[in-house]
């Protein structure tokens, strides 16, 4: 995951997207949902570390969740976790050196490339950003 963010946070800085939003896919939200009770997602031990800082809820390795919206436990820690990801990312480009030459944001989605639903919802999400975006360059719109 480190070398995600750091992937992402050398792409901002880079001066060939300075001026556009940026469209960050996070995917596979399935295969997060099906691993989130079984793999800790803050881990700090000898051999590996990651998301130190997240200080919301997380899953009891000893509980046998339902992943599939209806519980309320797993539900609530499927939200922190997603929105401490979300977070994690987009706050990269609310670092002082790349905010001051950035003039495009950044928008988060969580995909599951499966769901033709969910893949139809982001696309129209995509054209409106875009169109929003084109006609901000234009002056025809002010956030």
């Amino acid at each position: 995951q480190d070398e995600a963010v750091q992937l992402f946070r050398q792409q901002l800085e880079s001066e060939w997207f300075i001026k556009v939003p940026f469209i960050l896919f996070l995917n596979k939200v399935d295969l997060f949902r099906e691993k989130l009770p079984h793999i800790p997602f803050k881990l700090d031990s000898e051999k590996e570390k990651r998301n130190l800082d997240y200080d919301g809820p997380e899953c009891d390795p000893n509980t046998d969740y339902s992943i599939n919206g209806d519980d309320e436990n797993f539900e609530l820690v499927f939200k922190a976790t997603t929105e401490y990801l979300k977070n994690l990312y987009e706050s990269q480009a609310d670092l002082p050196h790349i905010a001051e030459a950035r003039e495009g944001a950044v928008y988060t989605h969580f995909t599951n490339s499966t769901d033709s639903s969910n893949v139809e919802r982001i696309m129209t999400a995509c054209k409106d950003i875009i169109l929003k975006d084109n006609l901000r360059a234009g002056g025809w719109f002010t956030d």
